[in-house]
């Protein structure tokens, strides 16, 4: 049965809770930091965002350097853009820092500069936004152990997040304490506060703080004023606004809760005013230096300036994506977006979570009119719900405001309510029937669980090797080495092979290869795939470390065979329907110079080309296949175009439109031959492949028109007259013709 209920209790009265109902919470922060541990052990270093900036902060305060400098100053330290951020977080994190020689070793931030790449998301390809070898970072020492240090502070403030929620559940809906844990229990098993719980970030912390301080609101909206409630709530606030400037929108639900009880007549104008001004006093103290600070140097009092000088800040307004688009981004994000925001599950996942969320909205509204046919919104539970609801606006806006300045639709920068819509999802699943929050718990459970296995491991992980009987199975192999000279080899390229030898542009092409190292490296090589069609021009490439970017070659072993899958995206611009060559090349990063490529006998191959690929335009895709002339040749001229008066001496163009009406297995060549209609005679001809060999017969799809667009050099010696033009395709090797000869038009042959 839906539950309707509100207080059942003097609502100026404490609600004393016996210990033991408060087990759920123990457990369920139990769970909490088992799942928490196994993420953040599963996460490699810096791969949270904005990690190695906030991990930098940490250590800046360590050594003693005092607050970071701000503006185009900041972009010369490793803090760059987190200048800006207030300083309590990182303060506390700096704490391990100051007790460890993070020197011994020093836990290096190396970005990948191939993420993210440039594919759907659905696919695992440079996720990792860090260069990581786990040898490294284990076993945890020096900077590597502050790191993990500083990461266990973000876990410890999540503990006081569910604790927050859960107090602050207990104080909006006194009269069913399922509410309460299951609010506590929605946080703990959201897969994206989890990670962020995980990392090291200043976001969870604003997320305690920013709870307790709207927990004990509540208490002193339900039990009337008390100055210990007062002062609580100011030390709660402050203390959030210098963990992230966003919390300043509790302003909204403080004054909101202090305006309700005078208009209640809770309390009186001086009892209101008394602890405004109380709250105003302690958050004033603790936060107004902070403000200070920045504007006296010449920043914004917020420290967001720092971000105005971002590549990611927005010059115009043509840059800001749609209202949608953003929110859209924003809802996924909040609940799932691990690594830097590529990471996530199939779209339906999200289409899920959006039904759960719309179903507790609605149970809400239905919560919010039950109360009016029973002449109960003036009642606190109603109150303390519309406060909460309140307050996830305030910091909606402000994070609208924010991404109209910045691209930032980060779900997590929603997460100063994140105790608030926890609150108001359980009431509104509740609305509709008590056992919906038991489906919903299912859902993130299940969720929460296989986030590790199937999207945090297979992103983060190097490829696997190959087995010696696998190993067989690629043979022959391409025996090609690479490396300086044939002398010095580096690798050996055993194998390389497109996933699709047909593609439409605007998809994505995987290509597998396959290495042996024969050597190890301090360089850093990249991986070079290039499509390219006629005069050697590039129409897709992908260039990327090894191991989709987790598997850089200075960490190969010798015979450790492995096999690597590339993504190459196709744009959708593509101007021609051909079959592109597929090269490959090692890159070294530091010169950009390409390593040598040998063949088996030693030999320098000048074009490493592996593979050939059809690519398919957008327009060619779109048009209907011809109609099968199942009585006819298997290739046929079925449309032709050229001007009827040729001028001697001058090259002449013509297109040729050819449809295959069965397959065939052979390469043939065209013959155009200009021929005297009297007598027969061939007078010259232009022989050739078709489309200058950049689309052999053999490619050809039944039914598809292809466009050979040809050119003739009409010979001085010809006499001016009028001829024929005839077209057709032979075999170059026993010179026999295809499907026989075509007219392709009559032409007037002028000096």
């Amino acid at each position: 049965m839906p539950d309707s209920s509100t207080d059942s209790v003097d609502e100026h009265q404490k609600l004393p809770v016996p210990l033991r109902r408060h087990w759920p919470l123990a457990a369920i922060i139990a769970l909490y930091v088992v799942l928490g541990i196994w993420y953040m052990w599963i996460i490699p270093p810096f791969e949270g965002p904005d990690e190695p900036q906030h991990f930098a902060y940490a250590v800046w305060l360590a050594d003693g350097l005092g607050l970071p400098p701000l503006g185009d100053a900041a972009f010369e330290t490793d803090i760059q853009h987190e200048a800006g951020q207030p300083p309590l977080y990182y303060l506390l994190a700096s704490i391990p820092a100051r007790i460890i020689d993070t020197s011994n070793p020093e836990a290096e931030y190396r970005p990948n500069p191939y993420f993210p790449a440039p594919l759907a998301r659905e696919v695992p390809d440079n996720d990792n936004r860090a260069i990581n070898d786990a040898s490294e970072s284990r076993p945890l020492a020096g900077g590597w152990l502050a790191l993990y240090s500083m990461r266990s502070l973000s876990l410890f403030f999540g503990v006081l997040l569910m604790i927050a929620t859960y107090g602050l559940a207990g104080q909006v809906m006194p009269s069913n304490p399922a509410i309460a844990w299951g609010a506590a229990l929605l946080v703990a098993l959201t897969p994206q506060v989890l990670f962020i719980s995980t990392v090291v970030s200043n976001d969870i912390p604003a997320a305690a703080a920013s709870a307790w301080a709207i927990w004990l609101l509540a208490c002193l909206i339900r039990q009337g004023p008390r100055p210990f409630l007062a002062v609580g709530i100011g030390l709660a606030a402050g203390l959030a606004i210098l963990f992230k400037v966003s919390a300043l929108a509790l302003v909204v639900p403080i004054a909101a809760g202090l305006l309700w009880l005078w208009y209640s007549k809770r309390i009186t104008t001086r009892s209101a005013l008394s602890t405004g001004g109380t709250i105003l006093v302690v958050v004033t103290l603790l936060t107004g230096w902070w403000f200070i600070r920045n504007a006296s140097l010449s920043e914004s009092p917020f420290g967001t300036g720092t971000h105005d000088l971002t590549t990611w800040a927005f010059s115009s307004p043509d840059q800001i994506s749609g209202f949608f688009t953003r929110w859209q981004e924003v809802f996924q994000s909040f609940w799932i977006a691990i690594g830097w925001g590529s990471i996530r599950p199939d779209g339906w996942v999200y289409w899920l979570l959006f039904a759960l969320t719309i179903g507790s909205l609605a149970g809400l509204v239905l919560f919010f009119i039950r109360q009016w046919r029973q002449s109960r919104l003036a009642s606190v539970t109603v109150a303390l719900a519309a406060i909460l609801v309140l307050f996830i606006l305030a910091v909606a806006v402000i994070l609208e405001i924010w991404m109209n300045r910045v691209l930032a639709p980060h779900g997590r920068l929603m997460f100063p309510v994140l105790s608030a819509i926890a609150v108001l999802m359980l009431i509104g699943w509740h609305q509709l029937h008590r056992r919906i929050p038991l489906a919903a718990f299912a859902v993130l459970a299940i969720l929460t669980i296989s986030t590790p296995l199937l999207l945090i491991k297979p992103a983060f992980s190097a490829p696997e090797f190959l087995s010696a009987e696998e190993i067989e199975e690629l043979s022959p192999t391409m025996g090609w080495h690479l490396g300086t000279s044939a002398s010095e080899p580096f690798a050996e390229l055993l194998d390389v092979t497109p996933k699709n030898g047909s593609l439409v542009a605007g998809d994505v092409l995987p290509v597998e290869v396959c290495w042996s190292p024969v050597a190890r490296t301090e360089l850093s090589y990249a991986v070079l795939l290039q499509l390219v069609g006629p005069e050697n021009k590039v129409v897709a490439h992908r260039q990327s470390y090894p191991g989709q970017g987790f598997y850089p070659t200075e960490n190969w072993t010798p015979d450790r065979v492995f096999c690597d899958t590339m993504h190459i995206l196709v744009g959708d611009d593509l101007a021609e329907t051909l079959v592109y060559r597929l090269d490959i090349a090692l890159i070294e990063e530091s010169t950009g110079e390409r390593l040598s490529v040998f063949d088996g006998d030693d030999n320098l191959i000048e074009a490493p080309t592996v593979d050939r690929v059809r690519l398919v335009t957008v327009e060619q895709s779109k048009v209907g296949r011809a109609g099968i002339a199942e009585s006819g040749g298997a290739i046929e001229l079925v449309k032709s175009e050229l001007q009827s008066i040729w001028t001697l001496g001058e090259m002449e163009n013509m297109v040729l439109n050819w449809v295959a009406n069965r397959s065939v297995d052979q390469d043939y060549q065209v013959f155009v031959h200009l021929r005297d209609p009297r007598s027969g005679e061939t007078i010259a001809q232009a022989d050739g492949p078709p489309l200058d060999g950049w689309y052999p017969t053999s490619w050809w799809p039944v039914g598809e028109i292809v466009v050979d667009r040809r050119s003739f050099q009409v010979p001085l010696s010809v006499q001016p007259g009028t001829y024929d033009l005839v077209a057709g395709l032979y075999d170059l090797g026993s010179l026999q013709v295809l499907s026989g000869e075509f007219l392709v038009g009559t032409v007037v042959i002028e000096d």
